[in-house]
């Protein structure tokens, strides 16, 4: 091959990243479930508040069992965030979990860059029987981000009460997003798969997870720079 080929074959690689195709979204799913009971798809509406941006908020639940909360934003880079508050509305403690899934989003190759956190989480004797209590459940962490419904970071453990409080911010890959991630087949997502809430009390989750290519200008620069240590190889 030439040098004037080489250079060219160069210059169409990084010409390919830079046009890699961005991320799009195109379906979103919240779920809730309790121990015990069937897992409820919650109906969500989205509204476009600029062009591939999304929010959803709304509330949901069960009369006497469970209420349900929610603000979030959805971007197609893509991006979940946005915070829920669910009460326990019965007579007893129950576990629960809450799940929101992100789909339809163009394939990303690997590496990407991801972060994501939860947290300040605020717990709350909204019945003020002078108890509250939220734990993670049988060995569950409360957070799990998910990449194509798998878990990629897990985030906290713990049994928190018996009075009001908050518990700091837990975060990963930070500065947000700065993590080395897979590659994205359709969808990204968060779970907190196991917690229990005691009767008659609440806990309000503010939560993100981050999934980006790197900067084209970057990987472009990348490749100029393998092509030149490839030549310097070749010249030695």
């Amino acid at each position: 091959m030439s040098m004037a080929t080489a250079w060219r074959s160069c210059g169409l690689m990084a010409a390919l990243l830079v046009l890699a195709p961005q991320a799009r979204a195109s379906s979103f799913t919240l779920t809730v479930g309790r121990v015990g009971a069937d897992t409820v798809e919650v109906l969500t509406h989205l509204v476009e508040i600029s062009p591939g941006v999304f929010t959803a908020t709304g509330t949901a639940g069960e009369p006497g069992v469970f209420d349900l909360a929610f603000d979030f934003r959805l971007e197609g880079d893509p991006s979940i965030s946005g915070s829920f508050t669910l009460v326990n509305l019965s007579g007893a403690e129950q576990t629960f979990s809450v799940s929101a899934s992100l789909g339809g989003i163009a394939a990303i190759p690997a590496p990407t860059l991801m972060g994501g956190s939860f947290g300040d989480l605020t717990y709350t004797d909204l019945n003020q029987d002078g108890l509250v209590r939220v734990a993670t459940v049988g060995g569950a962490f409360f957070y799990q981000a998910l990449i194509d419904g798998s878990s990629v970071q897990d985030l906290g453990q713990f049994d928190l009460g018996p009075t009001s409080g908050v518990l700091p911010k837990q975060s990963f890959g930070v500065p947000i997003p700065s993590a080395s991630g897979p590659g994205v087949t359709t969808s990204i997502g968060v779970d907190f798969p196991a917690f229990s809430l005691t009767a008659g009390d609440q806990v309000t989750t503010p939560f993100e997870f981050v999934v980006v290519v790197p900067e084209p200008a970057s990987a472009a620069l990348l490749a100029l720079g393998l092509c030149v240590l490839a030549r310097a190889g070749r010249r030695r």
